[in-house]
């Protein structure tokens, strides 16, 4: 997005919430709501007439829900859109379906004009325009693809950070994945703790593989795929011949728990670190440290490019610190995952 004021429309039934809203936005003078519409229908026309760089909208609007009519926006006019509910805690599988019509975030709709939900607001309206407007991502279901029923442990890793855009990247590349005779998948997704469950079950219907919440303790084993919870950093030790789930509240890191970079820097510290960095879309540095460190032990890193990333900021900062080896559209960093661990296998 272009330097200057960010013209904003406003979807909001509510003169109340729309009041707090403009609130908010008198602390961020490079915001200007240049619209408002209490519905679908207006909002369309508004969004014809206005051509505005981001759209506030609420997912519980009259006459058509914010979430099919987002999905027709995105269709004829993608734009960049800040989706809004009064709890989004509350049904965590709206704001994925939200965030899978094309939606970059979700955010609390101010209740009160306090400090922290105004905060809220205006920070996340500040990450939705620096992402990249797009168009929902189509995800196949695989669920009838077996899936191994023996147990045995990884000995290598494809670790993932992912953040702002990253619950619909991953959808993509996730099921796209090989697993290999010895390979274990870890992600770190920046998600807040109450989705996290939502989320993982879907991922678990479009996977080829197992998809499970990291739980302290447990070994890692092969063609598995663990997210670190909500909350909780999450790190891979040593045991015996074995790896075994490290999960931890120490202090937030890069703002945020859990964080990348605790994964990433205890599997570069692992004697024999076999392993494929991954980072995708999102705001920030999360990762990108980590990612270096790994690099100098010969794990070899991917990142997602900027034309397909939402927000380029983690990508970039890798490959400012010299983390990254290769820089593919989201499309094309499956198959070099893939080439990447037949590569291993046949080493």
């Amino acid at each position: 997005m272009n330097q200057g004021t960010v013209r904003i429309l406003v979807v909001e039934e509510s003169a109340e919430a729309r009041d707090r809203i403009r609130y908010a936005l008198t602390a961020a003078p490079e915001f200007q709501i240049v619209g408002e519409a209490t519905d679908a229908f207006e909002a369309r026309k508004l969004l014809v007439e206005l051509r505005p760089d981001i759209m506030l909208l609420d997912l519980h609007l009259p006459k058509m829900s914010g979430v099919a009519f987002l999905r027709k926006v995105m269709k004829h006019f993608p734009i960049r859109t800040l989706a809004m509910s009064l709890d989004p805690t509350q049904n965590p599988q709206h704001m994925l379906d939200a965030i899978g019509a094309g939606a970059v975030d979700v955010v609390k709709i101010p209740t009160e004009q306090t400090a922290e939900e105004l905060v809220l607001l205006v920070t996340k309206l500040r990450t939705v325009a620096a992402a990249s407007p797009r168009k929902p991502q189509g995800t196949q279901s695989i669920t009838d693809i077996p899936q191994s029923k023996i147990r045995r442990y990884a000995t290598s890793f494809v670790a993932i950070a992912s953040s702002t855009g990253g619950t619909e990247a991953l959808k993509f590349v996730l099921p796209k994945i090989q697993m290999d005779r010895d390979a274990a998948i870890l992600v770190v997704q920046h998600l807040p703790e109450a989705f996290m469950k939502t989320y993982v079950d879907l991922l678990n219907k479009i996977c080829p593989f197992p998809v499970k919440e990291a739980v302290d303790g447990e070994k890692v084993e092969v063609g598995t795929a663990y997210l670190a919870p909500g909350d909780h950093h999450m790190e891979i030790r040593q045991a015996g011949a074995q790896y075994a789930v490290v999960l931890h509240q120490k202090p937030f890191l890069h703002s945020i728990r859990p964080s990348a970079d605790y994964l990433l820097h205890s599997i570069a510290k692992l004697r024999k670190p076999r392993a494929i960095g991954v980072i995708l879309t999102g705001m920030g540095k999360d990762g990108a440290e980590g990612l270096a460190a790994m690099r100098k032990r010969g794990a070899y890193n991917i990142a997602q490019d900027e034309s397909t990333s939402v927000v380029y900021g983690m990508p970039k900062e890798a490959e400012k610190l010299g983390g990254i080896d290769m820089t593919l559209p989201l499309e094309e960093i499956a198959e070099e995952i893939n080439r990447q661990l037949r590569k291993r296998n046949a080493a």
